[in-house]
């Protein structure tokens, strides 16, 4: 099991960030899991993906591949490895790799949050208001992207995900028309 602990480290509020996008429902166990492959953690409830890259340099401790169930505790979140081949999940590059050329060009969009909630207030505005088409989007999912750090926003139509991508954090959110 690895231990990541608050205040000691980037690794607990990363995987708490990461966690934030775990899937509810018992029937689909795998989405209630964290995968790491190369370097990169993410996880998905089905309707948004957060990926965290994974800067071995500043973890107490290296965070092999494979899939994690994620134990929260007081000031202590454990991993505990439940599958170690990640070769039959997803390629998540592929969804990222067509955002990449998509926003070739593109003009992005820069949002952010804040603990006050105001700059996350004014950025969700933005980034709907952006959008040619009616669709919905849940706020909770957009404030827990963007948590207290900057990103840029990528809308390319309303039929798809709606990218997010910074440093060391990039995700997604699919919108929901509404018509």
């Amino acid at each position: 099991m690895i231990r990541l602990v608050k205040n000691i480290g980037p690794g607990y509020d990363d995987f708490l960030w990461l966690m934030k996008a775990l899937g509810k429902d018992d029937t689909r166990p795998m989405l209630q899991r964290v995968r790491v492959k190369d370097n990169e953690a993410c996880t998905t409830d089905g309707m948004r993906l957060h990926v965290l890259k994974i800067d071995k340099d500043r973890y107490q401790e290296p965070i092999p591949n494979g899939v994690y169930n994620i134990i929260k505790g007081k000031g202590e979140l454990l991993l505990d490895l439940t599958i170690e081949s990640v070769d039959s999940f997803p390629d998540i590059s592929r969804l990222f790799n067509h955002a990449i050329e998509a926003s070739n060009g593109k003009e992005s969009i820069r949002v952010n949050g804040s603990k006050r909630g105001h700059d996350t207030d004014i950025s969700f505005a933005k980034l709907i208001t952006s959008i040619a088409e009616k669709v919905a989007l849940r706020f909770q999912f957009f404030s827990d992207m963007v948590e207290e750090h900057v990103f840029e926003a990528w809308v390319f139509s309303p039929t798809e995900p709606i990218y997010f991508k910074n440093e060391t954090r990039y995700g997604l959110i699919m919108p929901l028309r509404i018509s």
